[in-house]
């Protein structure tokens, strides 16, 4: 992530972090001066985050559903990705593919790592070989893609670093 933040200044880009957690990414967006915006459904993870945060920031970060919250279509230009299609049970896929099509700017980009392998009965759930593009095509396009040398000991050796752009 951090490499492609180094090759892609934000020129006034918004960017849109689902299911943040901890939120490590926002602040490694924001401090890039990316238009951050962030969002996850636990309270708690929230709370941390919005201590961490400037009051400008804080305000962009917001304790509710990625699925339903009043995001307007097209309001971002690039989808961060860390963990959180993987933490879904994986008949919500396509209903992420969908959101994120529709919250993307056209030529948006979704970006992140994603983790394959087993898709046990408790997340994380991994995606199937050819699964990211049954998902994904035709609705985007990749664009680029290479394994992810410092995943989390959950994810080694299982995760991709993707890079998919709206059609």
């Amino acid at each position: 992530m951090l490499q492609w933040i180094e090759r892609n200044p934000p020129r006034r880009r918004h960017i849109l972090i689902p299911g943040c957690g901890r939120g490590h990414e926002i602040f490694s967006f924001s401090g890039a001066g990316w238009n951050t915006t962030a969002i996850d459904v636990s309270p708690a993870a929230i709370e941390k985050v919005k201590r961490r945060a400037n009051r400008a920031l804080a305000k962009q970060i917001y304790c509710a559903d990625f699925f339903t919250h009043a995001f307007n279509p097209g309001q971002f230009d690039v989808i961060y990705e860390r963990a959180f299609l993987n933490a879904l049970a994986p008949a919500r896929w396509p209903e992420f593919v969908q959101r994120v099509a529709t919250l993307l700017k056209p030529g948006g980009l979704l970006l992140g790592s994603i983790m394959f392998g087993d898709c046990g009965a408790e997340p994380p759930h991994g995606l199937a070989e050819g699964e990211d593009r049954r998902l994904f095509e035709p609705g985007f396009m990749l664009l680029e893609e290479a394994p992810v040398a410092d995943s989390v000991p959950i994810f080694e050796g299982r995760e991709r670093w993707q890079v998919w752009q709206k059609r």
